[in-house]
């Protein structure tokens, strides 16, 4: 028992210095770009982080390699929230893809989505978009149902160091609780 309260007493003490730590000097990295769906091409054969469309965007994002926190916010004025959850239902439908949960009682939130990677933000962001080989990964598909809707969103992501990996749980919950995201499980 003594033994366990020590594991414990340590590993608590990791998880206050990773938030002293980001209190005191704010997050390692943060980064936000817009993303214009309708511009999306057919990248399911060709690596997509290479090309000359998005190279520069992928480039950026490899460099972030701590825990990130993020959210994808919804920018084109012309298409309502309701005409997005519409959209992501009937892609849905197909069950090509899998696809986040669609909170039953809706609400007008212009945010899509909130998030969290361990590391790896930029395979995150492959996946939202929709193009990687497996279908069994679950992500936002944007290929597959905002091209046609011509849907703009910003993707902002917030990179922690390393001593904030095990919250990333409780920090994903409370950015979800503020922004009230149209799809995604959040639970506390």
């Amino acid at each position: 028992m003594d033994e366990m309260i020590l594991k414990l007493k340590v590993f608590t003490r990791s998880l206050v210095d990773g938030l002293d730590n980001f209190n005191l000097n704010g997050p390692k990295r943060s980064h936000s770009f817009d993303i214009d769906c309708s511009t999306f091409i057919d990248y399911l054969n060709t690596p997509i982080d290479t090309s000359e469309q998005f190279k520069e965007r992928f480039d950026e994002l490899k460099t972030m390699d701590g825990p990130c926190i993020y959210w994808v916010d919804l920018l084109s004025d012309n298409i309502s929230s309701v005409d997005v959850v519409e959209a992501i239902r009937r892609y849905r439908d197909k069950e090509e893809r899998l696809l986040p949960v669609i909170y039953k009682k809706q609400n007008n939130s212009r945010t899509l989505y909130v998030g969290k990677a361990n590391n790896l933000i930029w395979a995150r962001v492959l996946t939202h978009f929709g193009f990687h080989k497996r279908k069994n990964l679950q992500g936002l598909q944007l290929y597959h149902w905002a091209r046609q809707i011509g849907l703009t969103v910003r993707f902002n992501i917030i990179e922690f160091e390393p001593g904030c990996k095990n919250l990333l749980a409780a920090l994903e919950y409370e950015v979800a609780k503020q922004k009230q995201p149209l799809v995604g499980a959040h639970v506390s």
